[in-house]
């Protein structure tokens, strides 16, 4: 299994709380960071979602909002900030995901990811398990709580797969690793077996290549040389504007 494949395995998504919001302006959401994903579907209107240390991002209706980590947020519907005020209807859902937290792909997303209909489009398939969502959302037939989980459950795989796809410009670190054949094979062993003392010349063998290669992926991102390689990296600063 390819890393993407090996790192996505462990995202198991259990839904927390999931539903759909009609709101008439004013209207306001907080949440607090709890490490677990969150997704915002807008399905009419527009909204203004804040996160800390972020310039606040328009959203409008078709938006796919992810808060891929959790982070500490607030949604609303940006009257106060001149923006034309009328209803917003969208679906939500916050989720206890089984994350590897200290899996480096989770601290390389984004901490927002905003999907228009022109993004989605790249996406395959995406368009159609929204519908799904939208569609059981409504009915609540019986298990429509499983079903909902399993549907936002590919959505975020979807949307994660999406992004990591399209990044491009990285040169190190683990979102390069991740599109090199031979680097990608290394950073699976690890997911594979995450508690193993991995080492330079131990991923240099996994990976078919030599140690300077893996030191020159990796370290630069972890701002030194090292014989041990840590499983864990600080969230992406690239990450901080949406999905262009």
């Amino acid at each position: 299994m390819d890393f993407i494949g090996a790192a996505l395995e462990r995202l198991k998504v259990t839904t927390a709380s999931s539903g759909r919001s009609d709101f008439c302006a004013p209207w306001r959401i907080e949440r607090e960071g709890e490490g677990c994903p969150a997704a915002y579907f807008f399905l009419r209107g527009q909204g203004e979602v804040v996160l800390d240390q972020l310039a606040p991002y328009r959203v409008e209706a078709g938006d796919l909002v992810i808060l891929s980590r959790g982070d500490k947020h607030r949604l609303h519907d940006g009257s106060a900030a001149g923006a034309p005020s009328g209803r917003s209807d969208f679906l939500y859902v916050t989720v206890r995901a089984g994350i590897y937290k200290d899996c480096p792909f989770i601290s390389a997303l984004p901490s927002l990811l905003v999907l228009g209909a022109a993004e989605r489009a790249k996406c395959e398939h995406l368009d159609s398990v929204l519908q799904s969502i939208v569609w059981e959302s409504a009915t609540r037939s019986p298990a429509s709580e499983l079903v909902l989980a399993r549907l936002w459950e590919i959505t975020f795989l979807l949307a994660f797969r999406s992004y990591l796809s399209q990044v491009t410009d990285q040169t190190t670190g683990w979102l390069a690793a991740i599109r090199d054949p031979q680097l990608s094979m290394a950073l699976s062993a690890i997911q594979r077996q995450p508690d193993a003392p991995w080492t330079v010349e131990r991923l240099a063998q996994e990976a078919s290549v030599s140690r300077a290669t893996i030191i020159r992926q990796f370290s630069p991102r972890h701002g030194r040389a090292s014989d041990e390689i840590p499983l864990s990296t600080p969230h992406a600063n690239g990450g901080q504007s949406p999905l262009p």
